[in-house]
């Protein structure tokens, strides 16, 4: 019988009041590879729920070994955590996050 262990390392750059998530890091420390960096519209992780993953980065995780990834960062470009879904109407200039 033979046990494997992985562990995936999850980075938030956040503002110290939580309410601004600048970038979100996954690490997956048993692999050796690249490093890449994905551009996200908004996030939706703080440090209350950094565990958590939408659909689009529990996609990357799973097929990071297949694009020989260690390490993917997501950094957004509306910083400002939200609850559901933005509009085009809601979105402003982030000059923090610039």
């Amino acid at each position: 019988m033979k046990t494997t262990i992985s562990n995936i390392k999850t980075t938030l750059v956040t503002s110290d009041d939580g309410v601004y998530t600048y970038s979100i890091t996954k690490t997956l420390e048993d692999v050796e590879g690249d490093k890449a960096i994905i551009v996200l519209l908004y996030p939706t992780r703080t440090k209350e729920n950094i565990n958590g993953n939408d659909t689009t980065v529990s996609h990357l995780i799973a097929h990071m070994r297949d694009m020989n990834l260690s390490e993917i960062t997501i950094i957004n470009l509306f910083s400002k955590v939200v609850k559901s879904k933005l509009s085009a109407k809601g979105l402003t200039v982030d000059e923090s996050n610039m």
